[in-house]
């Protein structure tokens, strides 16, 4: 049996920011592929992607350390990338995504 939980995490990263971010995320994805990040030049479309997203399904996500890892990103990045940063939910058996500020993230949102 399997549970899984479709995540993406959205903000406009500079170049290191992105490294931290990756890192950090790296701490959920341990042991497994790590989230799958693209940027503004990977997309369809005529225009580039104007946010950085890092995209993941992870299996039995614990969601207290997801959560911790998600705020432990405040000081980390620029206040202004904090107030935008997003994550996007859609557990196995939701039929849309949910959509939270990563400063209102809680365990609850899952």
């Amino acid at each position: 049996m399997s549970y899984v939980t479709n995540l993406m995490v959205s903000g406009l990263f500079d170049d290191n920011e992105i490294e931290v971010v990756k890192m950090e995320l790296a701490k959920i994805t341990e042991g497994t592929i790590p989230f799958l990040q693209i940027d503004g030049e990977k997309v369809g479309g005529s225009k580039c992607l104007e946010c950085d997203v890092f995209i993941a399904a992870i299996n039995y996500l614990d969601y207290e350390k997801f959560v911790d890892v998600i705020k432990g990103l405040q000081p980390l990045i620029g206040r202004s990338t904090w107030e935008d940063l997003q994550v996007f939910i859609k557990n196995q058996n939701d039929d849309t995504w949910h959509v939270h500020l990563a400063s209102e993230l809680t365990a609850e949102c899952f």
